[in-house]
């Protein structure tokens, strides 16, 4: 049977007490449990409340490719171990675009007495990352094939994190700089591989049936669906319900490449563009609703629909290229829930 959040979130408390519980029981005598003390904060407040995707993929893409599912238990661990990746670059990235929000409440550095202390929780908090693979995963065969797997997407995802950081230095909007190209690289570096490539190879190394050619497959999916997330995460960011979506987007005041901008550069007449050029990347209340008008002007509602059925018949079609059945129902499981998301 398939965990479902109900599932996963019963394991939480205790990938908690993995990282934290020694340090805080009396089993460790260093005098680092004040520091620790935070962390168990930290962790309770910024992880377990998002949708916990990528979590229960990993989850779920090992119950599919194992008959016995033997190492249930580390599924989960494992499963987690992502979310607090996720949670951790989260921290920095509220911090980086000025974010107000998250998960429908504030974001962790505006939370009183945090503030810029954020930044050393956020280093903290991947530290706890690997600490839970050396404690859960150490004595199995494919401990070092995780803690490959995650340096390496920690250092992907901030190769994207500087690109995005670069093209749209805040204050100082440079259009020019924007292209379909650039907005690619950011989207699969800084979201593809830890929202989708991540989660699925976790779950093929714990499982035992990795190998290239699978690794390759789900590489080529894996990028196209992350990107395709990333276009609706971009979306959301001006159109969606923050009743919904749990944050204020902040993306036209950020400056950010992202998607819609991409999108009206590319179909804007001249006198859209000078608009565009005179109000995109300023917190302004009226430079926003200037920005906006334009975007509402070239239909990039419509535009956006037409990209979003468009993707989805595309990734399909590669999805049943995938030779592992497990994986290829994960994928499959994926986009379903990604289609036409609110969120």
């Amino acid at each position: 049977m398939l965990a479902n959040r109900e599932n996963f979130l019963s394991y939480y408390e205790s990938v908690v007490e993995s990282v934290v519980g020694d340090e805080l029981s009396g089993s460790s005598d260093n005098g680092v449990g004040e520091a620790f003390e935070r962390a168990r904060a930290l962790l309770r407040y910024t992880v377990p409340d998002g949708k916990l995707t990528r979590g229960l993929t990993v989850v779920n893409t090992y119950k599919m490719c194992c008959e016995d599912a033997n190492k249930e238990t580390e599924a989960f661990m494992l499963g987690w171990a992502v979310e607090i990746m996720q949670a951790f670059f989260l921290i920095a990235d509220d911090i980086m675009d000025h974010s107000e929000m998250r998960r429908g409440k504030p974001c962790w550095y505006k939370m009183e007495s945090v503030g810029m202390d954020a930044i050393n929780d956020s280093f903290f908090m991947e530290q706890l990352i690997y600490k839970l693979l050396r404690v859960k995963f150490h004595s199995l065969s494919c401990y070092p094939d995780l803690l490959d797997l995650f340096h390496n997407i920690v250092y992907k995802t901030t190769v994207g994190q500087t690109l995005d950081l670069i093209t749209a230095p805040v204050g100082k909007p440079n259009l020019d700089k924007f292209s379909e190209e650039r907005y690619f690289s950011i989207a699969k570096n800084k979201t593809a591989y830890y929202t989708v490539y991540l989660p699925i190879v976790a779950a093929v190394h714990l499982s035992g049936c990795a190998s290239p050619r699978l690794i390759s497959e789900i590489e080529n999916v894996a990028v196209d669906l992350g990107v395709f997330f990333q276009v609706q995460d971009d979306f959301l960011d001006l159109y969606g319900d923050p009743a919904v979506t749990g944050k204020i987007g902040t993306d036209i005041q950020d400056n950010k490449c992202s998607w819609l901008i991409v999108q009206a550069l590319k179909v804007c007449n001249e006198e859209q563009r000078a608009v565009l050029r005179s109000n995109y990347g300023f917190f302004d209340g009226d430079k926003v609703e200037q920005v906006r008008r334009v975007f509402d002007e070239l239909d990039l509602k419509g535009l956006y629909a037409k990209y979003e059925e468009e993707a989805f018949q595309k990734i399909s079609s590669q999805i049943e290229l995938v030779s592992n059945e497990g994986v290829k129902k994960s994928f499959q499981m994926l986009i379903d829930k990604l289609f036409k998301r609110f969120k």
